[in-house]
């Protein structure tokens, strides 16, 4: 029984002492969440400070406290095609770098492989960007053929237009002579079929009259003279006659028909030669002239018959052709009345349209030499990217090391060994002793006045007053109306500001829009100066002393330019910027607030915790302690 009782006082023992110690752990966990808790709304609620108020002169004024500025190094290389692999991270939270360090270790095969693909980019950007000039100038040359083939058509436009016309009006009338020379025509081959036209117009009748005259002539005279004894027939032709030869002289040559029907009584087919007077003789010498005339008449006549025939048979076919083609040539004819105003008009508005090109020739030229030079520039700017890319890698992990940019304490160190370096990977975030921030509280109804890269004024008790840049601007909503919305509005101090401590008054003077003009007047009336003495320097007249009329040195209006420079690219992008940060949720500015105050706290926070959790373990203790006995 007393055994019992012991097993049961050392368990209950035991079970205090293991409550006691979860009590402690809850304990020491609510106290870390509270302090946390309690000094994050001591950031967000300081930070700001006073809410700013515009001034009689028009200026913002708003307080703040001083931060010491936090650097992101990151990974934002966007154009390789796979990541590099982290073989090694050197930098843990809290560490202090400096500029150089190396932060991770790469694997050598990723960033060897991630090199060839840059140089290959590059060569390949310049290969494209070597064609792209070649392309460029065989371009220039064909503009400029079609800037001069405008300006020339534009020249013989008119000539051109008139000669159109022209040819207009003459198609139309070569039509209708085609279609009155095809009706003669059909006229013609229906007069030969129907009134037998063709047998007067080949002379048939004519040389048949001629040739039966004649040869009724030649009949009386062999008759009359008793010639007929000395005719026979030819050897090449057996239907016409010729004489035989007369003591050695050949009397009767040529060749004919006996046409209607000879009485002469010639005999035998080959000529022989016989023996006659010389009053017969000259009678045969005549009668053989007449009778070759006699034959020509025939051979006239037959010609004048084949003719007919050949016509008369042809003319049937050729009148069936010709009304086809009278047909073709009307619907021809029909359709050009029909488009006559429409080919007219079609000349007019070629002729304004060659004008017209001619009046914009230069423009089309210059507009195309423009588009060709873009492109050749879009090439080039491949090129220098695809440059500027691989030098980019070279100097950030070319040697295989991410490194920081700048000296600091490590507070956020992201990477992790043997994982993937992405793109747009924040590597690592520390403080910057070197900058110096103060963020304050705008009202939306006086954030229109200022814009990113505005300058301000900082006044810090016990230290002078220091030169600002305003390098942020986010929207919060208000906590005390959902329709009312504040600025966090952050400004960089310039300058040396090593004597400065985190967490000091500051209060920020923005100045108003009349004060912003009047430098901006002031500026530009110095730029004006410049101006007035760089045209006295071109015409050879400028002189020291007009310098010092304008009160200015040549050291003195570069210093100018330079500065009135900046101001106008500041204020510009402060526009952009604005718009930007309005885009900006408050969560989003939530979040930077906490990451950017809580890193600088976190010390502070651990040891405050350390210590109220130390108090706590210690009183609980005491109590179990007491339990116990």
């Amino acid at each position: 029984m007393e055994k019992i009782k012991l097993a049961f006082r050392e368990n209950k023992r035991r079970f205090i002492i293991i409550g006691c110690v979860v009590l402690l752990c809850i304990v020491a966990a609510l106290g870390i969440i509270y302090f946390a808790l309690r000094n994050k709304s001591d950031i967000q609620g300081e930070r700001p400070g006073g809410m700013g108020e515009r001034q009689s002169d028009g200026s913002i004024v708003a307080s703040g406290t001083t931060m010491v500025g936090m650097v992101e190094d990151s990974y934002d290389i966007d154009y390789l095609e796979d990541d590099l692999y982290i073989e090694k991270v050197y930098i843990s939270s809290g560490d202090e770098v400096k500029e150089g360090d190396p932060i991770l270790k790469l694997s050598e095969d990723t960033v060897s492989a991630g090199q060839r693909q840059l140089e290959k980019a590059v060569t390949q950007a310049e290969l494209d960007y070597r064609s792209g000039v070649v392309s460029y100038n065989l371009s220039k040359v064909d503009e400029q053929n079609t800037y001069d083939l405008s300006i020339k058509n534009g020249e013989l436009a008119a000539s051109v237009y008139a000669d159109k016309l022209a040819s207009i009006d003459e198609n139309l009338t070569s039509l209708q002579e085609q279609i009155a020379d095809k009706q003669e025509d059909i006229q013609e081959y229906q007069d030969a079929i129907d009134n037998d036209t063709y047998y007067d117009k080949y002379d048939v009748g004519y040389w048949k009259n001629v040739y039966e005259t004649n040869y009724g002539v030649f009949n009386e005279r062999v008759n009359e003279w008793n010639l007929a004894q000395y005719l026979e027939t030819c050897d090449t032709d057996y239907s016409r006659y010729q004489f035989v030869s007369t003591g050695g002289n050949a009397s009767g040559s040529g060749s004919a028909s006996s046409g209607t029907g000879s009485s002469s009584n010639g005999t035998g087919s080959t000529s022989s030669t016989v023996q006659v007077s010389g009053e017969e003789k000259e009678q045969l010498n005549q009668m053989t002239t007449f009778l070759k005339r006699v034959y020509e008449y025939l051979d006239k006549y037959e010609a004048a018959q084949d003719a007919y025939e050949a016509a008369k048979k042809d003319a049937a076919v050729q009148l069936e052709k010709c009304k086809v083609e009278l047909e073709s040539l009307q619907l021809q004819l029909q359709e050009a009345q029909l488009t006559y105003e429409a080919d007219q008009n079609e000349a007019k508005a070629n002729y304004e349209s060659a004008v017209a090109e001619a009046g914009a020739a230069q423009s089309t030229y210059n507009t195309a030499i423009k588009k060709l030079d873009e492109d050749l520039e879009a090439k080039q700017n491949d090129k220098e990217d695809a440059e500027d890319n691989l030098a980019h890698f070279e100097e950030l992990v070319g040697d295989g090391y991410f490194r920081a940019s700048s000296n600091g304490t490590a507070r956020v160190v992201t990477s992790q060994a043997a994982t993937d370096l992405t793109d747009d990977t924040m590597v690592m975030a520390y403080s910057n002793p070197d900058t110096v921030t103060v963020t304050v509280a705008i009202d939306q109804s006086y954030i229109a006045q200022l814009a990113i890269g505005d300058k301000a004024t900082v006044a810090i008790e016990d230290h002078d007053d220091f030169d600002a840049v305003i390098t942020q601007i986010q929207p919060t909503s208000s906590s005390t109306s959902r329709s009312s919305v504040t600025y966090n509005v952050e400004v960089t101090l310039e300058g040396d500001v090593s004597d400065l401590d985190v967490n000091l008054t500051a209060v920020v003077t923005f100045p108003s829009e009349s004060q912003n003009a009047t430098e901006t007047s002031d500026t530009a009336d110095g730029i004006d100066k410049i101006d007035r003495i760089d045209s006295s320097a071109d015409m050879g007249t400028v002189s020291e002393n007009q310098l010092r009329e304008e009160g200015l040195t040549k050291e003195s209006t570069q210093d100018s330019i330079e500065v009135s420079t900046e101001e106008q690219v500041e204020r510009t992008s402060g526009i952009q910027a604005e718009e930007q940060a309005e885009k900006t949720s408050g969560l989003q500015a939530e979040e930077q607030a906490e990451r950017t105050s809580g890193k600088q706290t976190e010390e502070q926070v651990e040891e405050q915790t350390e210590e109220q959790a130390e108090k706590s373990s210690g009183k609980q203790a005491e109590q179990a302690g007491g339990e116990q006995e």
